[in-house]
């Protein structure tokens, strides 16, 4: 969509009304408002990760960006809530559920929000 608005726009052969095309301008508008607006916030929370020694310690790790590790330093605060990273995992919902009957212990695969 992104590359697709400013072709559009500058096709006048392309038969889109003068409503139509002023709505899609507009609309491209928002879109590089917005687009402004996340890369200004990717930059605050960068150097908010780069204050912070949790989330830089967490930043370390393959796979967690400043986001991730900004979210994470957020939830696990000093650590000191959690005895073992089990209970962490299990404060994200990242351990599998446990179904229990007569002292038989079974747990299924862990569900992952999406």
């Amino acid at each position: 969509m992104r590359k697709a608005l400013p072709r559009w726009l500058e096709d006048a052969e392309n038969g889109l009304t003068d409503a139509f095309r002023y709505l899609l301008n507009g609309l491209a508008e928002d879109l590089r408002h917005l687009d402004d607006r996340i890369s200004s916030l990717d930059e605050q929370i960068s150097q908010s990760v780069q204050q912070d020694p949790v989330a830089s310690k967490l930043i370390t790790l393959r796979g967690v960006g400043p986001l991730t590790a900004s979210a994470l330093a957020g939830a696990l605060g000093n650590g000191k809530a959690f005895h073992r990273g089990r209970d962490f995992a299990a404060s994200l919902g990242l351990t599998p559920r446990q179904h229990s009957t007569g002292g038989r212990d079974r747990r299924k695969r862990p569900v992952i929000p999406s």
